[in-house]
């Protein structure tokens, strides 16, 4: 077997799901003939440059395509026979409504979001009303969808953008959330997916790649999904699109708990030290 040094690369032009990608397809046959790379694309943050001999030994780039990415960082050193495959990112903004930066929680790049990053909209408007931390969380409980966002304007904006990207891709992977989503969890927060969403991603990839019958594998690390918090959709939200994997006793996690979607805002809304000590440093990147 050729040491990685002789083989050619697959590169993964792409956010944190590379970091799966890479993990994944590396542990296949793929893995086996190639050297699978990851360049992390971070959009407005920039994108990580790769070696050279990366580059210029690349055989696939799998290109992660979105409204924001930069490209491929070297790109103009890629050889003449190099196959780019297209993908685009996926999402589902339309079941966190709520959602918005929490002036609390400094965002030190996709490597330390601190340990809120998933803000609410709702819980700090009643914060900065006076309320508690619990009767803001009761507060976030008792809202209903007047008190969001136009639920069925907001979905359609994000589908047609997810529409947008799929045309411009060689591996079609929004109409599938925007067929699925509702039958099957596949997202654990606006931007990170879960295992199932990514088994289909990852088999779509190697399928492209002509590796039709590779079954890709979960890593360890992403048996729950991508990322160390899971975001809780709220009960009026899961009621107007009908989820029918949703429940009110859902668990979600955040770093090394499992919490109800109560115990997790009030956690949230306290902005809460992680167990009896301090908060990691490092969370989940984006």
């Amino acid at each position: 077997m050729a040491a990685d040094g002789d083989k050619r690369t697959v590169i993964i032009s792409a956010n944190c799901h590379g970091r799966f990608l890479r993990r994944s397809l590396g542990r296949t046959p793929i893995g086996e003939q190639y050297e699978v790379v990851w360049a992390r694309e971070m959009g407005r943050l920039g994108h990580d440059r790769l070696p050279d001999q990366a580059i210029e030994r690349c055989a696939i780039l799998l290109e992660q395509i979105g409204h924001e990415t930069t490209g491929l960082a070297g790109a103009e050193r890629l050889p003449a026979d190099c196959q780019v495959i297209r993908f685009p990112i996926v999402w589902l903004n339309s079941l966190w409504p709520m959602h918005c930066a929490d002036p609390r929680s400094p965002n030190n790049g996709p490597e330390d979001r601190g340990r809120f990053p998933y803000g609410d909209r709702l819980i700090l408007r009643y914060l900065e009303e006076g309320a508690s931390p619990e009767v803001a969380v009761d507060r976030w409980f008792a809202a209903d969808a007047s008190q969001m966002k136009k639920l069925d304007r907001y979905h359609e904006i994000n589908a047609a953008k997810a529409r947008q990207l799929d045309l411009d891709a060689d591996v079609k992977l929004g109409a599938f959330v925007l067929d699925r989503f509702r039958r099957e969890r596949l997202f654990v927060s606006f931007n990170h997916p879960t295992p199932r969403m990514l088994l289909h991603m990852a088999r779509q990839l190697c399928e492209a790649m002509g590796y039709r019958d590779v079954e890709p594998v979960i890593p360890r690390a992403n048996a729950g999904g991508i990322g160390d918090i899971h975001a809780p959709i709220h009960p009026a939200v899961a009621a107007h699109f009908g989820l029918e994997w949703w429940g009110p006793g859902d668990l979600y996690r955040h770093f090394e708990d499992s919490l109800t979607a109560r115990e997790y805002l009030l956690r949230y809304a306290a902005f809460a030290p992680i167990g009896l000590g301090a908060a990691p440093a490092v969370a989940a990147a984006s």
